[in-house]
Order: structure tokens, then sequence, then C-alpha cells
């Protein structure tokens, strides 16, 4: 197929005129997290928190991907053009100018996904580059070229695409963020054993607008003291309950959380000897905590309390590295944003860069948080 250059040498589609079509298929593409977020509605209520992350993140969002590589694979190839392409007329070719075939084009919407992991910085080729080629182009053996003449109102068009890919965008985003889940990187280890340093957890917001902690839920909250710090801690006293610390024991309503030792290791990374042990308290609820091997828990004492209405208690699993409800008092419902649910990503901080194979804990990801 010839392009529009008019001598017959090829006349390749430039960064803008590309961005343009590529947002124009974004709006176009606007349902798809419209049935995705009514999805993550309707199962919510008959998921548990992990599975709910799990489905919501790793099996609905695959789908989502999915049907955006088929219809960029399907759309591009065969001389099809997606409407992006189609109102900025361009068309994806070989490098004899002739359009790709379909087992092709998939192979560069999958290149095209694995540029947007990394934030569509292979788009930054495209300025740089004599034929005007993306990296996905170079990986998938591509080219995009003009086919019609450049109107008028193309810059116009290019303009209002990029706003209304950039407005659908920031909502999309927005709504994940404000009312269906959340992600936190984990920068302290006031959470150990359940919570590493370098964890990124996902959160389950829509469970905050529809339920109430029960204790042993791990629930991530604005710090009552600063409102713009986060802060990750387990309830364990729920309102009207009384609450107290004998000897580094926790009681509430007179009954003791009952600990079972599990193992006994040394922390490199905070340099202590620890002691961890299974929690559990008569409803059946279980929680790994843990101790410093060294610490005289004789001396560890707080209360009686009363936690007031609408309000909790919370603490650290990692009992003697954690500021909680023993220092700072207790958290508002209000502040609540969200039920911990699983780790999604996890870094080791004492593994150099380097070697990332051993710093990426590859068996924590998945792993739902207990």
């Amino acid at each position: 197929m010839k392009s529009s250059a008019g001598n017959g040498s090829p006349n390749y589609a430039g960064f803008w005129v590309r961005l343009g079509s590529l947002s124009l298929d974004g709006i176009v593409l606007l349902p798809i997290p419209l049935l995705y977020f009514s999805i993550l509605g309707v199962i919510h209520p008959a998921l548990s928190t992990g599975a709910y992350l799990k489905l919501g993140f790793f099996f609905l969002l695959g789908f989502a991907v999915a049907v955006m590589v088929v219809y960029f694979s399907w759309f591009n190839a065969a001389g099809r053009q997606t409407l992006g392409k189609k109102l900025f007329g361009l068309q994806i070719t070989d490098g004899a100018g002739k359009p790709i075939p379909l087992r092709q084009s998939f192979g560069r919407a999958l290149a095209y996904f694995a540029d947007t992991v990394i934030l569509g910085v292979g788009h930054l080729f495209i300025p740089f580059n004599r034929k005007k080629r993306a990296l996905h182009d170079m990986l998938a053996k591509t080219y995009v070229l003009r086919i019609q003449q450049r109107r008028r109102f193309e810059p116009l068009l290019i303009v209002m695409a990029l706003l209304g890919s950039g407005i659908c965008s920031l909502w999309i985003a927005g709504t994940i963020r404000s009312s269906y889940l959340q992600t936190f990187r984990i920068s302290t280890g006031a959470q150990k054993p359940t919570i590493l340093t370098g964890d990124f957890i996902m959160v389950d917001k829509l469970w905050a607008r529809k339920q109430t902690p029960e204790r042993g839920d791990i629930i991530v909250f604005k710090y009552p003291v600063d409102p713009r710090l986060d802060y990750v801690k387990r309830c364990v006293a729920l309102p009207g309950e009384r609450v107290e610390i004998r000897a580094g024991t926790v009681w509430v309503n007179g009954t003791e959380e009952s600990l079972e030792l599990l193992t006994q290791d040394y922390d490199s990374e905070e340099g202590q000897h620890v002691l961890e042990y299974l929690a559990r308290w008569p409803n059946g609820r279980s929680y790994r905590i843990r101790h410093y091997a060294g610490h005289d828990r004789t001396t560890e004492n707080h209360g009686p309390i009363v936690v007031p209405e609408d309000s909790y208690f919370v603490m650290g699993d990692n009992r003697e590295n954690s500021s909680d409800s023993r220092y700072w008092g207790f958290v508002p419902q209000q502040n609540i944003m969200g039920k911990a649910g699983i780790v999604y990503w996890s870094w080791d901080r004492q593994v150099p860069l380097s070697d990332w194979i051993k710093k990426v804990r590859w068996s924590r990801i998945g792993e739902v948080l207990q």
C-alpha cells in the first residue's frame, strides 16, 4: 500500500499524531474499566478480602489486558485500523510497506503492553528514530505509516484526544484508589512477621465502606496524630471492649491472647533475637506475632482502658518495634481506609539491586495476609 508522501517514499507517522491516535483508542476502550468496576462490586460480598483482591487484581485485570491486546492485535492486522488510526489515517505495516499478518500484530500488541509496564518510555524512541519507530515497533519489526493526507483540524483532534484520554485515565485511577483498592509500600518492620519491610501490599477499600473491623483484622488507616500519614496495624479490641496489657500479654474483656511459641530466630535487619508466636483468641481467630527474646515483658503494662464507641485499639505484630494504640491512643472509625489483603510484590532491601533475582521475594507474591 502506498503512503501519502507523494514521491513514493514512506511517510512515517510522528510522535504527536501517534500519541493522539493511541489516546482515542484509549477512550474507545473505556467500557472495559467500567465493566471491571461493576464486576468488582458484584463479587465483593461473596469473597474474603484475600480472594477478592487476588481475583480483582490478577484475574480481572489480566482479562482487561487480554481484551486490549486482542483489540490492538485484530484491528492493526491485515490492513485494518483501530478507530484512532482510522481518524488519523495511519496503518501498521512491515518493512516493505505491506499490512502485517495477525500473528505479527499480536506480537506487536504484546510488546506494546510490555512498554506500558515501563511507563511507555519506549515511545520516546519515536522523535529520535529516523523511521519514527517506538520500542514495540522495533521488537515487532513494524512501522506506522500515514496512508491519508494530514487534515487541517488534526492538531485540534490531537489536543482533544489527549485531554479526553487524560481525564478518563485520572478518573479511572481515582475511582480505583478511592473506592476499590489501593497499594501501599511497607517501609518499617512494625508488622513483622506478617508483613515484611519491602512488601508492597494491596488494600481492599470497598470493605471499609461496607464493614467494620473484627479482632485480628489488619487495617490501614490515617494516623490519628497526623492524618497525612498512613499506618498499618492489627485490630485487637473493638468499641466498648475493656483492654489491658499485663506483663506484655494482651487481655480483652478478661480473656487472654494465648500465645504458642513457634520459632526462635535472629533478625539481622533489626539486630535482635526474636521469638515468634501463634496468637489465638477463643473465637478461633489466630495470627502470628513476635517479641524480642531479650525484652523484659514483665515491665510492659497498660490499662485497663475501655475503647470508645466508633474507635479501635490496634497493635503491631512486631510488639517491641511498633508505634500503636499503646502510645498514641485509639483509631476512629472514620480514619479507617481499608483492610490489608495480599502482597503483590516484595523486595528484600538487604540484598543489593544488582542481584535482583535474590532481591525479589518471589514466594511472597500473591500471599494472603492473615
